[in-house]
This record gives structure tokens, sequence and C-alpha cells, in this order.
């Protein structure tokens, strides 16, 4: 078979599941062809119809998201917080890219198409689909914008699936452990989903708000003896390499035709930063999943801290016990110089 993309649901126009000016939630089920799922394709297009609507990515309005493949709830996500009119990258979108770069993205409009959205979440899944028909339940939410999507030029939103025969993991985006952090050092125990199994490739920690500064230090307590800065674990997961890639719609007209600050722009492009505020994505090169996590935290502030953990495992594969990470880091600078030297060879 190798790979082949199919069209599962589609609405349009009046009936299209797009953000409007109130926060709203879609949630419906759709019959999947058999057959092994590598990734659910989900597809965003319309015409914002208020200027401050989507400053930045489209994640940015997606406030909750979840998938179930027949009965088994693979994806749950909730933002931390969801800002439509904030320039930045938004939670769901460095989640995903976090599992794979291009797992999270927009077309950035050229000038002449200001105000056109087109967004792709691929979400990754890795399940066979059974003989029979089977389900996919979704549940979808968005934050308020200005002015509704739904009805513009444009306006759709689809699901496809990807059948791929060739795919190596299942990936499980399990429930979100909730903190309430005070001013202090804290340890949080960040629970994993029973029964599920596999390793886990790493956790998402968010903010309830777009700040930065809440917390300080993290410290997971199976891999590091100390505390590590934000900037340490930005650094470990390729965040500050310029890692985080997002749509970015605040370019005014005038910048494009001139350049800001004698920088030539365009608006054809993703914007790239090193950190979404209040976001950090920490690898846990496949810690088992025989007891939860215990993390060490410095806060800085009194939130609402949310713990998403994300577990991978072998197709088919069963659950494993003893508590100890599965993946070797090779370090290797001679082979890290010629890859990002290939394409000069």
């Amino acid at each position: 078979m190798a790979v082949r993309y199919t069209l599962l649901h589609s609405s349009n126009g009046a009936t299209a599941e797009l953000p409007t000016a109130a926060a709203i939630n879609y949630a419906g089920g759709i019959n999947v062809p058999s057959g092994p799922i590598d990734e659910f394709i989900l597809v965003f297009n319309g015409t914002k119809n208020a200027a401050a609507d989507i400053l930045g990515d489209f994640s940015n309005s997606v406030s909750n998201l979840r998938l179930t493949l027949n009965g088994d709830q693979f994806f749950t996500f909730q933002a931390g917080y969801s800002t439509p009119a904030t320039d930045q990258a938004g939670n769901l979108g460095y989640l995903l890219n976090s599992m794979g770069p291009g797992r999270s993205v927009s077309q950035v409009p050229l000038a002449a198409a200001a105000g056109t959205v087109s967004y792709f979440a691929r979400v990754p899944c890795g399940r066979q689909a059974p003989n029979s028909t089977g389900r996919l339940e979704y549940s979808l939410s968005y934050s308020a914008l200005a002015a509704t999507m739904v009805g513009t030029v444009g306006a759709q939103f689809q699901i496809w699936g990807r059948y791929n025969d060739n795919y190596q993991t299942t990936v499980t985006v399990g429930q979100a452990t909730t903190v309430n952090s005070a001013i202090a050092t804290q340890q949080v125990v960040m629970t994993l989903p029973s029964g599920v199994p596999g390793t886990l490739a790493g956790f998402m920690i968010m903010d309830d708000q777009a700040v930065d500064a809440d917390l300080t230090s993290i410290q997971v307590i199976s891999q590091s003896d100390y505390q590590m800065s934000t900037a340490y674990w930005r650094m470990i997961n390729g965040d500050m390499n310029n890692g985080v890639l997002y749509a970015n719609e605040t370019i005014s007209a005038a910048a494009l035709v001139g350049g800001a600050a004698g920088v030539a722009v365009s608006s054809n492009n993703l914007q790239v930063v090193q950190f979404v505020p209040g976001c950090f994505f920490i690898p846990t090169y496949g810690l088992t999943l025989a007891s939860d996590v215990r993390i060490l935290c410095t806060f800085a502030a009194a939130r609402a801290f949310q713990f998403l953990p994300i577990i991978t495992a072998p197709a088919g594969s069963r659950t494993m016990g003893g508590q100890r990470q599965t993946q070797a880091v090779k370090s290797n600078v001679a082979q890290a110089v010629l890859d990002a030297s290939d394409s000069l060879v």
C-alpha cells in the first residue's frame, strides 16, 4: 500500500467548523476505512473578517482538541492559553512541531491575499483501523475571534487520514496533569495513563498565560541530578536553535515594500523564534512507564500549569515494566558537522 491519503470529513461555507465571534465547540463522529493509519491531517481554510484576528499562528485559536479512534482516545489536548490576537506560535502548533517538523504549518499569504487562512495540523496516530468500518470521534474547541470565519470566502474544515503500512510507532498524547503553583520550588507528580503500552518520549509544560518568567527551572528527577534553567531545556530540545516556526501576519504593507529597519522583509515565510512564552517541551528519551514521573520545578508565580505526556510505542508492543531509559543519545561531533554542511558538499 505504501502511503495513501483519504478524505474522511469536510464541512464548508456556512457549516464549516471554524472559529466564530464567541467561544465554540464542535463534536462529531465519522466512519473510517480499515487499514494502518499513520496520522490524521486537519485542514482549516477561510478568511479573516477582522484585522486583529489570528495575528500569528492559527493554532492560537484552538483551545481544545480530542481524537478517539474506536474507543481509544489517543490525542487529548487542552491549551494552557489560547490567544488568537497575539503574534506568536500557538500551544497546539508548538506541541505538534515538537513531535516532528512540519506537523503544524500555515500558508503565509502574500500581501495581495492578506486575510486568507490556510492551516494544516498533522496529528500522529499510528493505529490500525479494524477490518470492519472504524469510527473516529472528534471534539474541537476554539477561542472567540472578533468576527466569525464561518461562511467566509473559502471557509472549510477537513479531516484526512494518511494510511501508511510502514508506520513504526503508535502515539498517545495523554491527559494532562494540572498543578496550581506557588512561588516556590515544588515537586510535581505527572500522572501517566494506565494500560497504555510504550515509553515516554517527552512531555510538554504549559502555563495558563503567555508569560515566560512564571517558571524558571525544571529537573526531571529520574534523569538529572540538578535543576536546569528553562533556557537550558530550550537548548536541549532544539528550540533555541531557531526551532520554533509559526505564521506571522503582522508585517505591514510598507515593510513588505521597503523593508523593516533597512532589512528586506517577505510575507511569504514562516517566522523563526526561539520559544513560545510559558511553553516548554521536555524530552525524556524513552522513559519507561513503571511509575509516574516526578519533576522538581521552581515557580515564580501562582499559576495553573499543565504537564502533558507524549507516549510512543513500537507498533504492536506491550506494556513494559521497570522504569528506565531505553534510547541512547549518540554524540558524534564529526557527524553533526557533516550533517550541518551536507548541502554544501
